[in-house]
C-alpha cells in the first residue's frame, strides 16, 4: 500500500497545477497567505511568476513553501480551491484522493467528506 505522505504530494501536486492554471490564481494565493501557508513575500514573487506566464516555475515555488510550512497543508488548500471558482477542478481530485486512502485503508480527514 502506499504511504499517506506519496498519497499527499501527488495530490497537492495537482491541486497546485490546476489551480496555478486557472484564472483567479491571485485570489488564492491571498487566501493562502490569510491562511498562514504562504507569506507576503511567497505570494509576491509567486504572483510575479505567474504573470510572467511562467506557470511552471510558480507550482514548483508555491508547493516548495506549502509543503513545508504547516501540517494539514492539503485539507487548507482543498478548502481554500472549494470556494473559489475552480471548485470543479477541485473536486474530482478530492474524490480521487480519497479513494486512494481508502484503498489503503488510511482515515479519510473530515474536511473530505461530504455533508
Amino acid at each position: 500500500s502506499l504511504d499517506l505522505k506519496k498519497i499527499e504530494d501527488s495530490t497537492i501536486d495537482r491541486l497546485t497545477a490546476t489551480f496555478v492554471g486557472s484564472l483567479e490564481v491571485l485570489d488564492i494565493l491571498d487566501q493562502c497567505l490569510s491562511e498562514g501557508l504562504l507569506m507576503d513575500e511567497d505570494v509576491g514573487r509567486i504572483g510575479a511568476l505567474v504573470k510572467d506566464g511562467k506557470s511552471k516555475d510558480a507550482v514548483r515555488d508555491f508547493l516548495s513553501h506549502v509543503k513545508r510550512s504547516s501540517p494539514g497543508y492539503l485539507e487548507k488548500l482543498y478548502v481554500i480551491l472549494i470556494n473559489s471558482k475552480s471548485s470543479f477542478l477541485a473536486e474530482p481530485l478530492a474524490k480521487e484522493y480519497c479513494e486512494q486512502l481508502k484503498t489503503n485503508n488510511k482515515p479519510i480527514p473530515s474536511v473530505f467528506e461530504k455533508p
